[in-house]
């Protein structure tokens, strides 16, 4: 297997920015409930340690700077921590200079509490009690790094096989881990070739959810990034193709289990479900070539997701999302058929397909009643 492009690092500074931002979230947030303010503080996201408390009310000028914390819960610690990653200091530095004249509008009179601002920061990440959630953290990626590496080239040879080619890399991704009380997730691209991840799962014990997020993002910016010439639809399309064939087909394969029963990062049920039927021609389409007979394939998915759709509660969230999969109407024979003549198409070929032609892929039947409707 080709060297991994995918590293896992702790920054302490981002660890404590983050931090940082994610209680200022959950303050605005909470502002006018009260109730929801003590669930914050009991769910540790508020008040994590008395050092952070303390520190922010040192410093007024940036935490009750309106140019700097927004009333949304968007706030300049979010966007210091990809800056707070980088382990040149003076580039550190100028961008931090950069970010707080151009984008936050700082003035050159309130310069000087910002530049305090900062310097204590460096102080506080060296507090015990900061250090030892920062130790905490750095358990927590030894054991992410760990499963990782573990599954990394199964998971890898998976995905090449669907796609019936190895994409040449082009990129890396630097992951960096969060302390995880809360869900963290963000990406930021540093240049064309390199992308920082922030990642950190509140309470995930589950290895094979974490697995399948790590290879949308081991496959998406370093594979298969989006090109320049894409519209924001074709973005959207592209993106739920990663989903499947990364956060989806991962948990499956690992698993066994349902592709409803992993929920994406921003997951759009509506283009999930539009896609379905065309991912499941697109996975099988050379299925012939591997001694299987693709309509059963598709068939036998088909109802593996139907019957995990049919076990929901009528009122949980994931049997919403998945409203629009309608699996009595797809029909598995005319999947195939649409993907005798496309068994070499590209995963940037397959975004282009119009997910919305139900002709393509379900039964005359349906079609025709659908028609007759209309009428």
């Amino acid at each position: 297997m080709k060297k991994s492009h995918m590293s896992f690092a702790v920054s302490g500074n981002a660890v404590l920015c983050n931090i940082l931002s994610q209680d200022i979230k959950a303050r605005m947030i909470s502002r006018k409930n009260p109730e929801k303010r003590i669930k914050f503080k009991e769910d540790g996201i508020i008040e994590v340690s008395p050092k952070i408390t303390n520190f922010m009310k040192k410093y007024p000028g940036v935490f009750k700077n309106k140019k700097l914390i927004h009333p949304d819960g968007s706030n300049i610690c979010e966007a210091l921590v990809p800056i707070l990653s980088l382990t040149d200091l003076d580039e550190q530095e100028n961008r931090l200079k950069s970010i707080m004249t151009y984008e936050y509008d700082i003035e050159e009179a309130e310069l000087p509490e910002v530049s305090g601002f900062l310097q204590d920061f460096q102080s506080l990440a060296q507090e015990p009690d900061i250090k030892e959630i920062i130790d905490d953290t750095v358990k927590y990626k030894r054991s992410i790094e760990t499963i990782w590496k573990k599954n990394e080239e199964n998971i890898m040879k998976h995905f090449y096989g669907i796609i019936g080619f190895e994409p040449k890399d082009i990129g890396k991704v630097r992951t960096f881990i969060m302390y995880p009380n809360v869900n963290t997730h963000r990406m930021y691209p540093l240049t064309k070739n390199n992308t920082f991840l922030f990642f950190g799962k509140k309470g995930q014990k589950d290895p094979n959810v974490i697995l399948s997020y790590l290879t949308h993002q081991a496959v998406h910016q370093p594979m298969l990034p989006y090109k320049p010439s894409m519209t924001q639809k074709q973005r959207e399309d592209f993106h739920g193709f990663i989903k499947f064939i990364a956060d989806k087909e991962t948990y499956n394969f690992l698993t066994g289990k349902s592709y409803l029963d992993i929920v994406t990062e921003g997951e759009n049920p509506e283009i999930m479900g539009k896609m379905y039927p065309y991912f499941l021609g697109y996975k099988y389409r050379n299925a012939q070539k591997q001694g299987l007979d693709p309509v059963q394939e598709i068939k036998r998915d088909i109802k593996r997701d139907k019957d995990y759709y049919n076990s929901l509660s009528a009122n949980s969230k994931k049997k919403k999302m998945a409203r629009y999969y309608e699996f009595d109407k797809i029909s598995p024979e005319k999947i195939v058929s649409f993907f005798n003549r496309r068994r070499w198409i590209t995963p940037y070929e397959f975004a282009q397909i119009d997910f919305d032609d139900k002709k393509q892929v379900y039964k005359d039947t349906y079609l025709k009643s659908r028609t007759e409707n209309v009428r």
